[in-house]
């Protein structure tokens, strides 16, 4: 459901919380539990739901087209353009 803009900046992000959540130099290991980072896929669960109420931008537009026009209603699509370049 969404857009290849939208997956890698999420990426990005997963990158800089890996980042800042990395253990530096002199350093001890915090105890609990730690952030568990899992390799980036281009998997999809199909089944999952997509989040209502994004810019259209962020969604996928092969997977809007397919959408019904209440689906697509329910989705709530922002008019609106997310600025991935910021």
């Amino acid at each position: 459901w969404h857009s290849s803009q939208l997956a890698s900046l999420l990426w990005k992000a997963d990158d800089v919380a890996a980042t800042n959540v990395s253990i530096q130099i002199g350093k001890c290991k915090k105890s609990g539990t730690q952030l568990q980072i899992c390799p980036h896929t281009d998997k999809v669960n199909e089944e999952a739901a997509a989040p209502p109420g994004l810019p259209h931008n962020c969604y996928d537009t092969t997977w809007l087209g397919k959408l019904s026009q209440q689906q697509r209603r329910e989705l709530q699509v922002q008019d609106a353009e997310y600025d991935f370049t910021t």
